[in-house]
């Protein structure tokens, strides 16, 4: 069974952004991209694990509890074209918006 990419957007706290949250069920790989009207991609935070088993990446690097059990630092990526959403991926995507929306 295929599924949908799924999308949901808010105004960030910070004034003159968009927070985009991504996700993809289904067993396809899918692209995303921000359409130049709504404005201009500025991090991404992209997770990705496996659906049975251990390990929650993030961007790429398994996040892992800290010698004192703190949390890793959670630094986003630059933007570099569009996203690809992997089968069970879940991206948060800030957004510059342009215009008056989330002014």
């Amino acid at each position: 069974m295929q599924y949908s990419p799924k999308a949901y957007a808010h105004c960030a706290q910070q004034k003159g952004f968009l927070s985009l949250l991504l996700f993809k069920i289904g067993n396809a790989s899918v692209t995303a991209a921000i359409a130049p009207a709504v404005g201009t991609a500025t991090g991404i935070y992209s997770l990705h694990g496996p659906l049975y088993g251990h390990g929650i990446r993030l961007n790429g690097k398994l996040l892992q509890l800290g010698a004192d059990n703190g949390l890793p630092q959670m630094e986003p990526v630059a933007p570099s074209g569009p996203l690809v959403l992997a089968p069970l991926d879940i991206a948060f995507v800030t957004v510059k918006t342009e215009g008056k929306a989330c002014q």
